[in-house]
């Protein structure tokens, strides 16, 4: 992430660093994860996935690890909460939004005050990092499905197959219009209106 005169960036030693932008010079640095175990496998805790930021507030999220919420000013965790994801995270609502390694999607209150819902109905279909869009959450997963979860609640919503192939590259949103790239190669985007529920 470019912010300002700050590089940020994740590391598969489970730390998030912030750089000076013009010397590379190291600001500060934050542990999402801690190696454990006694195996290679074991002590992976790469920091993989898309991190958000929202003004001086950054979130970002390891495998074997946490969702965590940093001061990009001074590298201080603010919170944690214990989630394995490699997907990464994104922000709306109030809330902070990850999916992870078994496929349940998880909206912790941005404040650090805890869960405010789970939806698991998704389970070990490989999902993406959840992007809200319009009023909704959508996340995509390995067989091409995009499902739009409620930011509200975590209820759905409903579902789309934009790509038979599957998805794996990062959707992306821009107010109502969502941008899905998937494994055929096809950029589609679909604009997605809110409605009262």
């Amino acid at each position: 992430i470019l912010q300002g005169n700050r590089v940020i960036a994740g590391f598969s030693n489970g730390r998030v660093v912030g750089f000076e932008a013009a010397t590379g010079a190291v600001e500060w640095e934050a542990r999402v994860a801690i190696p454990q175990g006694r195996s290679e496998i074991e002590r992976i805790v790469d920091v993989d996935g898309s991190m958000a930021l929202l003004g001086n507030e950054l979130f970002a999220s390891s495998y074997q690890g946490f969702v965590v919420s940093i001061d990009i000013n001074t590298g201080r965790k603010l919170w944690e909460r214990p989630v394995s994801s490699v997907s990464g995270v994104s922000q709306g609502f109030g809330n902070v939004y990850a999916s992870d390694e078994d496929g349940t999607v998880i909206a912790f209150l941005r404040t650090g005050q805890g869960q405010r819902w789970t939806q698991d109905a998704l389970g070990w279909r490989g999902l993406g990092r959840p992007v809200p869009v319009s009023s909704y959450l959508a996340v995509a997963d390995f067989e091409g499905y995009v499902h739009l979860l409620s930011q509200v609640d975590g209820s759905f919503v409903g579902r789309f197959r934009p790509d038979s192939d599957g998805v794996r590259a990062d959707m992306l949103s821009d107010g109502n219009v969502l941008y899905v790239f998937g494994n055929s190669g096809d950029l589609q985007a679909y604009e997605l209106s809110s409605t009262s529920r």
